[in-house]
């Protein structure tokens, strides 16, 4: 019985593949693939590993994975993968390694993988992510090896990793995260690498890393944020690589480190020795220190130029920590500073013209008498701006006309049916809030349909009189309602 089959480097088509699917072990890899078939794996039920890395596969369906209950590894990284669907593998719940990286993923459903509590590691890295649902892991309570970088995650929940508790190895760098809660990790003693370096992170709590004590390696590197306690690390005493570099937004100053809670290991003294370090070498090399820091500004000053705002800071920050008394670094600061001004200046006059653009639009819509499209300006105009006042009163004006019609149809039943009737039960029949919103609503139809006031009667068009003699009393007892509301001052018609 065949318990292997590896057809490395080789080009390959479809029914020559087929062909050669069975064994224990399907290494196929680096054949060129476009397509396969997995369908005769239904069945091989004793397959247990199937490599089709480094071909050119832009879909692949993994249903007669379904039949193969004894998997262990399935990799597909090196490929053009664009969607995958999980769901085959529910049924092969002794899966131990997964390795999905290094194809172009924007979304993947981690929820099959619920099922597969024999998981050991997991690739994801390098794909085009935006979003990721960890919460299927929390069941992979044996996962040791988790890479998810080099992907364009703006946000991610480690709290299921909390029941990993074997998790050694965790790769985050390379993303787009603005923040991160390192809390679940306080529960993976086993924790020895963790990466994090090239994130927009503006600040970072590295407090429940006090209990991963078999931290070797944490890459903090190219991030945002401006100052961090490394005191947690204390407990870390095996950490003997710690990458902070490139984090032009910090100064040595807001590192935090009481270098009498270290014991023992690499950190003892780690500030001390960097500040030192650093000074020695400006101090024995000013020329070269002020060369560089100028060769800094001058990048920065043409990054700017090109409107590279970011870039600009990038190297000014760099020429600041060579030689920050230098005049044309502050000169520089200075520069991007303005530059930034103008920038913001110009957003926000672009923004409100086109604010004024929809709001004319909406205000034209809503004089055409088209309220839905009026409507849908409105919103558009507060997805902007959540304050502008004009789109709010416009939607409460859209909201009033929607309602006219009703409640015109109510006050016709009203001067049929009621002789007399107080100004508190005309409001609720007619849903408004109070009585200064009816006074201003009757006085607008009156203006809208050229009611006439004669002696104390209110004269209405043909289009709205009631059959009912008792409509002139009703009308006439409103009236009464209104002069009695103004005279005890609480309102004016």
């Amino acid at each position: 019985m065949i318990t292997t089959v590896e057809i490395k480097g080789k080009k390959t088509d479809g029914k020559s593949f087929r062909k050669r699917l069975s064994g224990e072990k399907i290494d196929i890899s680096g054949c060129y693939l476009k397509k396969v078939d997995l369908t005769p794996l239904k069945k091989h039920s004793e397959l247990w590993v199937l490599d089709l890395t480094h071909n050119w596969l832009k879909k692949i369906d993994l249903s007669p994975l379904a039949k193969c209950k004894k998997l262990q590894e399935l990799k597909l990284y090196s490929n053009q993968l664009k969607k995958i669907d999980l769901a085959p593998l529910e049924s092969c719940s002794k899966i131990k390694k997964l390795y999905l990286n290094k194809n172009k993923l924007k979304k993947v459903n981690l929820e099959p993988l619920a099922n597969c509590q024999e998981l050991e590691e997991l690739r994801l890295n390098n794909n085009e992510l935006t979003s990721l649902d960890l919460e299927p892991l929390a069941n992979c309570q044996k996962l040791k090896r988790l890479y998810l970088d080099n992907n364009q995650l703006s946000f991610l929940d480690l709290e299921p990793l909390a029941n990993c508790q074997k998790l050694k190895r965790l790769y985050l760098d390379n993303n787009e995260l603005t923040s991160l809660d390192l809390e679940p990790l306080a529960n993976c003693p086993e924790l020895v690498w963790l990466l994090i370096s090239s994130n927009p992170l503006s600040s970072i709590d590295l407090s429940p890393l006090a209990s991963c004590t078999k931290l070797i390696r944490l890459d903090i590197l190219d991030t945002d944020i401006k100052g961090i306690d490394l005191a947690p690390l204390a407990s870390c005493t095996h950490l003997r690589n710690l990458k902070l570099s490139s984090n032009y937004n910090i100064s040595w100053e807001n590192i935090i480190l009481d270098v009498n809670k270290f014991r023992r290991g690499g950190l003892k003294d780690f500030q001390g020795k960097i500040k030192k370090a650093h000074k020695t070498y400006c101090e024995k090399h000013p020329r070269k220190t002020k060369e560089q820091a100028l060769k800094f500004v001058k990048e920065g000053e043409q990054a700017l130029v090109q409107g590279n705002l970011e870039e600009a800071r990038r190297l000014i920050q760099q020429a600041n920590q060579l030689d920050s008394e230098l005049k044309e670094v502050r000169e520089a600061f200075q520069a991007i500073k303005e530059k930034q001004q103008q920038q913001q200046q110009k957003q926000a006059l672009q923004k409100m013209k086109r604010e004024q653009e929809i709001l004319a639009k909406a205000e034209q819509a809503l004089t055409q008498g088209n309220l839905e499209q009026a409507q849908e300006y409105f919103k558009e105009v507060l997805s902007r701006n959540s304050n502008n006042k004009k789109a709010r009163l416009g939607l409460q004006k859209i909201e009033e006309k929607k309602k006219e019609p009703k409640r015109l149809k109510t006050l016709r039943k009203i001067l049929k049916t009621y002789s007399k009737i107080s100004l508190d039960v005309m409001g609720d029949l007619l849903g408004f809030e109070d009585k200064i919103a009816l006074q201003h609503w009757i006085l607008s139809l009156a203006r809208k349909y050229q009611f006439k006031i004669e002696k104390d009667k209110l004269i209405i068009p043909q289009n709205l009189q009631a059959d009912t003699a008792e409509a002139q009393e009703a009308i006439t007892q409103l009236l009464e309602s209104f002069n009695e509301f103004e005279k005890k001052g609480k309102g004016k018609i």
